[in-house]
């Protein structure tokens, strides 16, 4: 798992993020689809940010301060600036926001079980033998 991991789980998030607002809006609550939609850009923009933040940090050559200092300044005050603003607006539920925010982990939680299990990870449990410790 390595930096395209992130680069899969941020493009299935918002794929996942836009049919649900499209499913969303059209079967139940425009407004509530819109707060998840919302959420899913909102968390994927915070994901890509803590991900180039960590690359220009981690890299092996010399580092750009000015990058950094930019993706720190984008991501600290204006991103937790725009939620705030967002959620302070109340143009759709909060929950709906949350939601949206918190759809990114269950794809990397469903990413990496599906990675597991393609890759074999599952070699190393023996679930059908009974161990004692002791």
């Amino acid at each position: 798992m390595g930096l395209d991991f992130i680069n899969r789980v941020i493009k299935t998030t918002l794929l996942l993020g836009a049919l649900i607002f499209v499913f969303g809006s059209y079967y139940f609550d425009w407004t509530y689809s819109l707060g998840i939609f919302t959420g899913v850009l909102w968390g994927c923009a915070n994901l890509w940010f803590i991900r180039q933040f960590i690359v220009n940090y981690l890299t092996t050559g010399d580092r750009n301060a000015g990058k950094l200092a930019l993706f720190a300044l984008i991501k600290f005050p204006i991103l937790y600036g725009a939620g705030f603003l967002i959620l302070w607006l109340g143009w759709f539920p909060v929950v709906s926001f949350v939601m949206g925010f918190s759809l990114i982990f269950l794809v990397v939680v469903f990413k990496a079980l599906g990675l597991l299990i393609t890759e074999g990870g599952f070699k190393n449990f023996n679930l059908s033998e009974k161990r004692v410790e002791g």
